[in-house]
């Protein structure tokens, strides 16, 4: 090769190959620049691509976790589908229901309510099993006469045939907890 032949005062050649290496330095950093970039973006790829691979591994986790709360949830609404079948059938329990609740008196503190049908040994002129229909109300109280009070209130009600309790309504201890069955009449 033949050296180059530079006619420029020495002024203008330092200031050229300044450009030259400032030139060179530049595609240097751009070059490292866009590599870093290209490290980073591939890198938050990879971690993209591995939380939703982990979000698809635990998929099975989460629809397990919703089958146990349907399950939690038809427990809880057992008497709501009571309610509803008694509805199809042609009874209405559910203004009943709040009647038998709005007679609680001061102290009282229903915390189960259960829709219950009874069968009978006996049977119909059609052969079926004769049913009762009752409700099953619970729960606690601040005194055993707040108990006694709401036990007649119940028996009061024009729709109640018969209220069962359980002696141990009025059983002695610290802890007042009470149990009432109600007996719908067969007509209203």
């Amino acid at each position: 090769m033949k050296p180059e032949i530079n006619l420029l005062p020495p002024g203008a050649k330092t200031g050229r190959v300044k450009r030259i290496y400032q030139r060179r330095g530049m595609r240097v950093y751009a070059v490292v620049v866009s590599g870093l970039l290209l490290v980073v973006a591939a890198y938050g790829s990879l971690w993209w691509v591995f939380e939703r691979m982990s979000v698809v591994l635990e998929q099975p986790q989460a629809v397990q976790n919703g089958a146990e709360t349907i399950d939690q949830v038809s427990q809880e609404n057992t008497f709501l589908r009571a309610v509803q079948q008694e509805n199809a059938s042609g009874e209405i329990w559910l203004p009943l229901v709040a009647e038998a609740l709005g007679k609680a008196p001061t102290g009282i503190k229903v915390t189960s309510i259960e829709l219950k049908r009874i069968v009978l040994p006996t049977v119909d002129a059609e052969g079926r099993q004769m049913v009762q229909r009752a409700l099953a109300l619970g729960g606690s109280a601040d005194s055993r006469t707040a108990v006694v009070d709401y036990e007649r209130a119940l028996q009061n009600l024009e729709w109640v045939e018969t209220v069962e309790a359980p002696l141990r309504n009025l059983a002695n201890g610290e802890a007042i907890s009470f149990s009432f069955t109600l007996f719908k009449a067969k007509k209203l």
